[in-house]
């Protein structure tokens, strides 16, 4: 990039003197046409700084002739970086400002050219927890195994929490105490293992969340007592559990561990590679990540629109991480920043490499795919 990129000032005799706008895309007399994908990131920059500029396309033969150098401006001006992506495409960063806005124009063209440079963009792909609907559905070349078609309602169905809940039924029939282990997302709909729409006698659930449940545990009848893995529950944090409650309960029964849900999991120890990888890692939607995941360098920050991307941070960044924490939005957050949005300026700011993480824990016995066994 760095031999190919090249600085350039156009007179301009077109513009109103008060007039700046940031240009999307512009003729170059001698590389053609020039396209500015940072040109949404730059304009909310400014924008942020008190100086709004609308995104424009520049007209074909309107430019003047090049100047000698950029800082010698006398009327209005196109100030530009321009440089050769690795397809052999123009790409640039380009300001047109009338004669009283032409040195702002120069300076702002100055500052975003210095976060030019080749970097990567590193993607966390996770699966989504149970339960989400059309407006969250991803790609179908993005779906989680663990999930099945629509069902009537427009729910994607979960087998691991659909197992779930007819196991906690089934203990429940058997007259056992369930302990319902991991902590509760909040994101994931009510169901049986969510514990708020299933017919039990009271207190026959017991969540435990976490070691300090564990410790303040009370239980009648030790020999009927049984466990149930929340769907979506991180699994690293149940093992533990499991072990505390298996010596206070050594007739302690539960599901089979290929009912057990590893998206949270998998999700996770996803988030966490990205970030220790990262110079700079950006979290979109409002969802906070598990304070584990943020662990580890990576400098994690919530960013929400892109007047938030500032250009010193920017610049020094060779490996950007990108985590979105939630999944789609609501009417509401229409405006809100997403990775797409991220990755489509940062493909302007340099040649980019899109790298997509996941992480994926698969079962290979497969319990889902046997009849379901009624319980004594």
């Amino acid at each position: 990039m760095n031999r190919t990129r090249s600085a350039e000032a156009y007179d301009l005799s077109t513009i109103a003197d008060e007039d700046i706008f940031v240009v999307s895309g512009f003729t170059h007399p001698a590389r053609g046409r020039v396209v500015c994908p940072a040109a949404p990131l730059v304009a909310a920059w400014m924008a942020g700084q008190g100086c709004p500029a609308p995104v424009r396309e520049f007209a074909p033969g309107t430019l003047g002739r090049p100047r000698a150098t950029i800082g010698s401006a006398r009327s209005g001006v196109l100030a530009t970086t321009t440089y050769l992506d690795l397809d052999g495409r123009a790409v640039g960063i380009a300001v047109a400002g009338g004669s009283r806005r032409a040195e702002l124009a120069e300076d702002v063209v100055r500052r975003w050219s210095r976060t030019l440079r080749t970097r990567r963009a590193l993607v966390a792909l996770t699966s989504r927890p149970c339960g989400h609907g059309r407006g969250g559905r991803p790609p179908l070349s993005e779906r989680s195994g663990a999930r099945e078609d629509l069902g009537n309602d427009g729910e994607e169905v979960c087998r691991a929490a659909r197992t779930a809940d007819a196991t906690v039924r089934s203990y429940l029939d058997r007259g056992d105490t369930v302990l319902l282990l991991g902590h509760r997302d909040h994101r994931r709909r009510s169901g049986p293992a969510g514990r708020e729409t299933v017919p039990r006698p009271a207190r026959s659930v017991v969540e435990v969340g976490g070691p300090e449940a564990v410790s303040g545990l009370e239980v009648k009848d030790e020999s009927r007592v049984s466990f149930v893995v929340r769907p979506c529950a991180v699994v690293k944090e149940v093992v533990p559990l499991l072990r505390e409650l298996r010596r206070r309960y050594p007739e302690l029964r539960g599901q089979h561990p290929d009912q057990w849900c590893y998206v949270a999991s998998d999700a996770r120890w996803a988030y966490r590679t990205v970030v220790e990888a990262s110079d700079l890692t950006l979290l979109t939607g409002k969802a906070e990540p598990h304070p584990a995941v943020l662990a580890g360098g990576g400098s994690p920050r919530r960013i929400r629109s892109l007047a938030e991307l500032l250009p010193d941070e920017i610049a020094p960044a060779a490996t950007v991480g990108l985590v979105a924490t939630d999944d789609g939005l609501t009417e509401a957050d229409q405006d809100a920043v997403t990775v797409t949005d991220i990755l489509e300026v940062l493909a302007g700011l340099g040649p980019l490499s899109i790298v997509h993480r996941r992480v994926r824990t698969d079962v290979s016995t497969n319990i889902y795919e046997n009849a379901p066994i009624a319980l004594p």
